[in-house]
């Protein structure tokens, strides 16, 4: 037995030190595969589809590099059985990508890129030791690594993925395949000029062709997928411009900040879009540009004129269940021509059209007035990647709209400017953001489609007219970005009525419009509302048949379209009501006024029906009364004007199911010293503060 021992003995120590000896020599072993997908990086929130992820922060995908531990094989690589026991490790290279619906596909194509510049390295995480090198021609790497786990590191172009749960084990090769980026930002784009032709256009006031470095941003540790920008600026990816493509970065909440003393609704940092054809620095008229971003964990876009400030920001979705707020998120986008698609954390969440922008153009990170920093930026070209995104959005939104149904409560706003949207709230802003921040950034619960149209300065044209987008409810959608109408008062008070429930709010109005058949001035362009049973029962002649009543169509036509577009989001629209401030233009003829609006509620009440298939003949319908001090505080002002006010009460008497809005005490102007003096945002427009007041006011009684 003794005897048995000794042998079993240096038997064993024979097998020890063969082992560690082998330890110490190269093991040159052959090619490894190369396959799709990915393992997370170990710590990295989950998105909520299971696709791809974001980093840490530091521009680290966890879609990064195939790993795998504890002897599971992992897309990315896996460990199999050596030849002679041995602990090998083989990396191979493959491009970063996006996973779509369970699949990943690639970015980039990998044919022209020098792999013999792509450098492996291996951190031990016990030790700290690194074992590392180049790809060869073949773009392979082997080495012999001590057992243990291992950081995986792939540097190319000034790019870094990590991948921190690569394990070797044993006895196990570990087949490893890193990912590669070809990000460049700091570059130079050409793009299409106004007048014809295209000219280059570098990162914001770059000093070459391709910079670290700029106006207003600078990139982060050298890297060309990271970047931190300060107030307005923009850097480009390098020398790539088209119409069809795929967009992502990193945003990190705790890096992100507003300057120069702005607050919410007046800055945002984040992918650039898409842009105009004219060059972004300085005020060009056709620079127009689009901005997506994360703000108070709300998905959201501003689209800028030729200057850099913001006035038409959009707040798309509230992002509870997708993003937390306080960690980085993964913003997506995709441009199709016109059509834009934004994914967050790897879930689509909306999308919307911009028919100002139609040629190519560049693309990457822009801001105006904010601080923040990026990582991780990456794009896509490749039309199978680009199909795909597309496709998995189109799907998400045909599942909700032809899925179960959510009904959904919804108050029409029509007639002229103070309907529209006229009220400027610059000063109360701080007061809004201090009553709730949601009047900035947007209600949760409560949704907005339509348009206040200012036919003065043709805001259905203008480069930052949000209408015809499904969005939350918030200050800024008015006539212009910098006004409100009673949609914001309506959205405090259906937000404290309705809690957690979904509410939603459709306008179309149009500022110094008419009810009769007037076909000049403000009536020029889109129509008047003059109602189609009134030139019929009278035998009158419509003067148009573009014009007279326009609006009214206009108004059915909008109601059709959020119909649509809240289908889109899983809802089904139940209409609750139409609120109805109009007749500053008609006060002039009272009598003619109430026998035109009798006509126009009967009307209304059967058109409606047929375009959202409800029975909407008893419809509620509220009558907002004109402000007693309209145009003017002179005593035989304010006594026509009080006039009207009568009839408007007597009126609602007289509809079935029709009630007044007791509006006419906010003052636009007052008689002070023999004259007048505008208290209001001018003479025919109420204060921000009054709008915001009415809007409450409004909203309460129509919910009751």
């Amino acid at each position: 037995m003794k005897r048995n021992s000794f042998f079993y003995f240096i038997v064993i120590l024979l097998v020890a030190v063969f082992t560690a000896l082998s330890g110490c020599v190269p093991n040159a072993l052959p090619s490894g595969r190369e396959t799709a997908g990915g393992q997370t990086e170990a710590g990295n929130e989950q998105t909520a589809d299971g696709g791809g992820q974001t980093g840490n922060g530091n521009g680290q995908t966890a879609d990064g590099g195939g790993q795998v531990g504890n002897g599971q094989t992992d897309n990315g690589g896996g460990q199999t059985e050596t030849a002679d026991g041995g602990r090998g490790f083989f990396a191979g290279v493959r491009s970063a990508g996006v996973a779509v619906g369970g699949k990943e596909y690639p970015l980039y194509d990998l044919d022209g890129i020098d792999k013999a510049e792509v450098r492996v390295t291996a951190v031990n995480q016990a030790d700290g030791s690194e074992i590392g090198g180049r790809l060869n021609a073949a773009g392979e790497f082997t080495a012999d690594l001590p057992v243990g786990a291992y950081t995986v590191r792939y540097e190319y172009g000034g790019n870094v993925y990590e991948d921190r749960n690569v394990a070797v084990v044993e006895g196990q090769r570990t087949e490893y395949a890193g990912r590669v980026s070809l990000a460049a930002l700091g570059g130079t784009v050409v793009a299409p000029r106004t007048g014809g032709g295209a000219a280059a256009d570098r990162s914001f006031q770059a000093g070459s062709d391709l910079a670290d470095a700029g106006g207003n941003w600078n990139l982060l540790g050298g890297r060309r997928d990271a970047v931190r920008v300060e107030t307005y600026t923009y850097v480009y990816q390098h020398q790539v411009v088209g119409d069809r493509y795929y967009v992502e970065t990193v945003l990190d909440p705790a890096e992100y900040r507003p300057v120069g003393g702005v607050i919410y609704g007046q800055y945002i940092a984040g992918l650039l879009l898409s842009h105009g054809p004219d060059s972004l620095s300085g005020v060009n008229p056709y620079s127009f540009k689009i901005i997506a971003s994360v703000i108070d964990n709300k998905l959201c876009y501003a689209f800028t004129g030729a200057g850099w400030g913001v006035s038409g920001m959009v707040a798309a979705a509230e992002l509870s269940g997708i993003a937390t707020g306080a960690e980085p998120v993964k913003l997506g986008a995709v441009r199709d021509g016109t059509a834009y698609y934004l994914f967050v954390n790897g879930v689509f969440v909306h999308r919307f059209s911009y028919a100002h922008i139609t040629g190519a153009s560049g693309f990457g990170i822009a801001g105006s007035l904010a601080a923040a920093e990026f990582t991780g930026f990456n794009y896509s070209a490749r039309p199978e990647t680009v199909d795909a995104l597309t496709e998995y959005a189109e799907a998400s939104i045909r599942a909700k709209s032809g899925g179960a149904l959510r009904d959904i409560d919804v108050y029409l706003i029509a007639g002229q400017s103070n309907a529209a949207g006229y009220s400027g709230f610059e000063p109360i802003r701080g007061a809004l953001l201090d009553d709730n921040k949601n009047n900035l950034t947007g209600f949760g619960g409560v949704y907005y489609y339509g348009r206040g149209i200012s036919n003065a300065n043709a805001a259905a044209d203008n480069a930052t007219d949000t209408g015809g987008i499904l969005q939350l409810a918030k200050a800024g959608l008015g006539n212009t970005g910098n006004h409100i109408g009673p949609e914001l008062g309506m959205a405090n008070a259906l937000s404290e009525v309705y809690g957690d429930k979904p509410v939603g709010l459709i306008k179309l109005a149009s500022g110094g419009t008419s009810l009769f058949d007037n076909i000049d001035g403000e009536n020029a362009r889109d129509g008047n509302w003059c109602p189609p049973s009134y030139t019929e029962a009278a035998a009158i002649a419509p003067k148009s048949p573009e014009l007279t009543g326009g609006l009214y169509r206009l108004l059915l036509r909008t109601v059709g379209d959020a119909a649509r577009a809240y289908r889109g989001a899983g809802f089904r629209i139940r209409v609750k009501g139409l609120y109805w401030m109009q007749g500053e233009s008609n006060r002039g003829n009272a009598a003619l006024y109430r026998a035109t609006m009798k006509v126009f509620v009967a009307d209304i009440r059967k058109d409606l029906s047929v375009v959202t298939g409800e029975n909407l003949s008893g419809m509620p319908f509220f009558i907002g009364e004109i402000s007693r001090t309209y145009f003017s505080a002179a005593a035989e002002t304010v006594a026509a004007n009080e006039a009207f006010i009568r009839m408007q009460n007597a009126l609602a008497a007289e509809c079935p199911n029709a009630y007044i809005v007791r509006s006419s005490g906010y003052d636009v102007n007052r008689w002070v010293g023999g004259g007048d003096q505008v208290v209001g945002s001018d003479r025919h427009h109420w204060s921000g503060a009054d709008a915001f007041a009415i809007g409450k006011l409004v909203g309460r009684a129509m919910a009751e």
